[in-house]
Formats: structure tokens, sequence, C-alpha cells
């Protein structure tokens, strides 16, 4: 199921919320698949989550974000806690415990956020650029937050390239449940199935160090948010 669309969101807004959402379930798909054909034997599965990590975490993850039960969840447009007003930068916002179902998505989503057939281009590479810059990614990142999709079970324990790959082979533990390596591993398998072989990767470190800046720093890539104490994550 989805999550339902408040209706503050206009028709505009709506249409391109749904394409994301139908975005989100793709890359969910092609992940839970390549996990029940691979389990953790395969190369990007080990890259992104460990050689020993149990491949049924992140299976259950996607299987939730897939069919799980969104009722009472919701994404709406009217910025009701003036996060998007006030905080500059910010593409959305979980309203943590104002509503602890609910997702904001601010207006400069609708400016700035693209569909899966442009992944991969005008240089963008994965492990240097920010991932929600696409619809898809975003959205998986947004349902993660909401307790009735994940339990809250899901971590930022590595939020850079560099971090995901270090926890793959210190802590796979927490690899499997972490959210950018949940995002980056389900939009590597689907671009490297639909959009090349070699999907968006490739980055060097030193491309990686020099572009860090600028790509963290840019309005359309920015992903924060409140948590439930009240904290802000970036």
């Amino acid at each position: 199921s989805d999550i339902p669309i408040h209706s503050s969101c206009n028709a505009s807004q709506t249409m391109q919320i749904k394409r994301g959402l139908f975005d989100s379930k793709r890359l969910a798909r092609e992940a839970a698949d390549h996990i029940l054909l691979s389990g953790n034997t395969s190369d990007l599965f080990q890259t992104y989550f460990g050689a020993q990590a149990d491949p049924a975490v992140p299976l259950g993850i996607y299987e939730r974000i897939l069919e799980g039960d969104k009722t009472g969840t919701l994404l709406r447009c009217d910025d009701p806690d003036q996060n998007c007003a006030t905080q500059d930068g910010w593409n959305g916002h979980w309203r943590g415990n104002n509503a602890t179902e609910e997702t904001v998505i601010c207006n400069l989503s609708f400016q700035s956020r693209l569909g899966l057939e442009r992944a991969c281009e005008n240089g963008f590479k994965l492990g240097r650029d920010n991932v929600n810059v696409y619809w898809g990614a975003d959205l998986l990142h947004r349902m993660m937050h909401l307790p009735k999709v994940t339990n809250g079970y899901i971590t930022h324990v590595a939020d850079t390239h560099e971090d995901m790959m270090k926890i793959a082979i210190e802590q796979p533990d927490q690899s499997v449940k972490n959210q950018h390596s949940i995002q980056e591993f389900a939009f590597d398998v689907w671009t490297r199935k639909y959009i090349s072989a070699e999907g968006s990767a490739g980055a060097t470190a030193t491309e990686s160090a020099s572009a860090s800046a600028a790509a963290t720093s840019t309005a359309a890539v920015q992903d924060c948010h409140t948590h439930a104490d009240g904290s802000v994550h970036c």
C-alpha cells in the first residue's frame, strides 16, 4: 500500500509524490529481489552490508516498505510546523513528536527532485553526491522514519559513503539497519540493472573530498529532518 497524500498537496504536487512513491517501490522491489536471489553472497550486498550481515534484516525492511500497512501515515504539503518556511534548504521533514506518522514535503522538493529515469545523468556519482536528489530514494528515506512502516528500527550510524563502507566491514549488525545503506544499496542495484552495468558508482576518494562541501550545501540535495526528541538531522 502507499502512504496517503494529504489534501494540502495540490494536483501537481500529488502527481509528483505519486510518481516518487512509484519510484520508491521500484527501488525497494529490485533490492528485495536481489537479496532473495543472492542472500549475502553478492558483491553489492557485501559492499553495503558486509559479508557476515544477515540478509533477512534489509529484506524485511524493503518488504515492509513495499507491502506493510500504512494506515494512519500521511504525506502533506502545508508546512504545519513552519520548518519549510523557516529552515533554509529543507526539502521536507518528519514531524516527530508533533505527529509521529506524518512527513512534510516542502516546496523545494517539487523544484529539485528527479525521477529515476534521470538516474546517473549530469555526472552524478554515488559515493560523492546525495542520492536524495531522486524522488524514489528520498521517499524511501522518509518512509523509514515512520514508526508504522519500520517500527523505529532504522538508525543513522553512518551517513557518508565512506562511513557506510566502514561499518559494513566492522559493524554488519548495524549496517543492515542504517538508513543510508538501505537507500544506496537499492539505488545501486536498480541503476546497475536499468541504467548501466557500473551504475552511478565510480567517484574516487579525491573526487569525493573535493566535491563533498559543495554537494552537501546544495539545497537541492539536503534532507534535514527533526527526530522525535526534537533533534535535527541533516
